[in-house]
Order: C-alpha cells, then structure tokens, then sequence
C-alpha cells in the first residue's frame, strides 16, 4: 500500500516559512500572519504533524495593526503556499488581506499608492510592481493621464484599483504597465487583473483562469465587476518600463475617449465636484 504520509518537502517549507514569520515581531500583528495560522489551525492535515508549532504560533497573536505590510517576502504567504500542496482545501481560503478599508471623501476613496493628475481626464496608468513609474509618469504629466499608481496583489490589491476607479466616470482606459512579479510570493496582480477583464469570475469570486496564488475578490460586488469590465478598457502593456512610450499608450487612448461612462447600477460613492467662484468682497469683524 502507498505512504499517505504529506511531501517532506512541502511540510519543511512550511515549517521554516512559518517559523520565519514566528521569530519577526512584525508579523504577529499583521492580518496575513494571523490569517495563514487560523487557517492552518483548521486543516486536520496540518494539525496531525504541526500541532505544536500553529499552537505556539497563535500564542505570538498581538492586536492586529495592519491587514498586510506589502513586504517584498511574505512568509505566511509562502508558507500558505507549500501547505495548499499539503491540503488542497487551503489552495482556496485566502491568507492575504481581505478586509474592508476606510472610505474617505473626495477622489480617489481609498487611501493607496497613487498620484492624481486630472479628474476629468480618460487614462488611469497601473505600473503594477513597477513602484518608480509612478513617480516618473506623474512628473511628465502626459495628455490624457488621471492617475497612475502600483498595484501589487491580485485580490486586495484589484479590488481597492477597482473601487478608486469606478467613481470617477471620465476614466475610461487603463494601461497595464511595469513589472508583473512579486519575488517568492507568486503574486501576478497584472495576468489576473486582465484574466479578470476577459473572463470574470465564477461562484465563489475566483477570478477564472487566473494565475496569481490568491485570486478572490471576496468584497467586490459583482455588478460593480461587470460595470468596470463593460466601461474600462485595460490596455494590456505588462513588462514596459519606458517612459515615453508608455505616455504614447496614454495619448492614443485619449483620442479614442468616448466620454464618461454611465452610472453603474449597483450603487458607487460618488464624488461631488465644486466649481470654483469669484471671491467676495472680505467683511472683517
């Protein structure tokens, strides 16, 4: 009869990923530490061989103070990874953040990595991984631009990109540039954002055919899904870094703009807009 015992492999990454995150003071209070241990405190799988180490790793739970730190090496998420080949139950259940964040006034929000050019304008840039285009884009102005920001996860990440569109009607493209990598991780925030735009997502709010490890929009609503997918086009421009072309993709976007698009059926936060007026006359005290 054939050993049921798990890869040794996949349990001593497991293992080390966590135990990594385990001696970081960092990750006791983030939610994607917390996130990974609840969950793989729910996986018989895990608890037969690990019982011990997820026990002492919910001991190091502080008050949790960020939902995700964006670091460049995620421990629990890689060791989230190598534990789905342990249970295939975990491939599913997200350990990246989900929750939902603080919505402010004015445009674009919610809160992010971004710089705002034009209200009015049609293009929206994402530079994904590429965080040094935003500035470099921004600085340039180019015709037709209204924000440019990052975008480094393919569930939190794409939800938070969508809802800080979407209230603004005039935005009408977005052009995918920069690199679409995230070192150990597998985050592909760029294949699963236009996996999004050709082929949806199914049931469960899994974007389909879908690359990154965690592609789940579990706050997204999906008429506000459809409505970004029926009234933005996303310009598929993954791996270009050049500058001056990249301002090439913005301007022919922007002769091709076809107006602001209509009010999603699904309710959005609106953004009011104040038109400026002469001043009056100033009465002192």
């Amino acid at each position: 009869m054939e050993s049921c015992a798990p890869s040794q492999a996949a349990m001593e990454a497991v293992k080390a990923e966590l135990g990594s995150a385990m001696a970081a003071t960092k990750c006791h209070r983030c939610g994607c530490y917390q996130d990974a241990v609840l969950g793989f405190s729910r996986s018989t799988t895990l608890v037969a061989y690990l019982a011990d180490l997820i026990a002492e790793a919910k001991t190091l739970f502080e008050e949790k103070r960020y939902d995700c730190l964006g670091c460049e090496t995620c421990w629990p998420a890689v060791a989230s990874n190598a534990a789905a080949e342990l249970d295939p139950t975990l491939a599913d259940a997200s350990c990246c953040a989900t929750a939902e964040p603080a919505i402010r006034d004015g445009w674009p929000p919610l809160p992010g990595d971004y710089r705002v050019l034009r209200f009015h304008a049609p293009v929206a840039v994402c530079t994904l991984n590429s965080d040094e285009l935003v500035g470099r884009l921004a600085s340039m102005q180019p015709t037709g631009l209204a924000i440019v920001g990052t975008l480094h996860t393919e569930n939190l990440g794409i939800e938070h990109l969508i809802r800080n569109l979407l209230p603004n009607p005039n935005v009408r493209f977005l052009v995918v540039c920069g690199e679409d990598t995230r070192k150990a991780i597998g985050h592909l925030p760029g294949q699963t954002l236009l996996s999004l735009m050709l082929h949806g997502i199914d049931d469960q709010s899994r974007i389909l055919q879908a690359s990154g490890k965690r592609p789940v929009l579990k706050n997204a609503a999906p008429a506000l899904l459809q409505h970004f997918r029926e009234h933005v086009n996303v310009i598929d421009a993954i791996g270009l870094q050049d500058v001056p072309e990249i301002a090439g993709r913005i301007a022919a976007c922007a002769t091709e703009n076809p107006g602001p698009a209509p009010s999603p059926a699904t309710a959005v936060r609106t953004v009011p807009v104040h038109r400026a007026e002469e001043a009056g006359p100033l009465i002192l005290d």
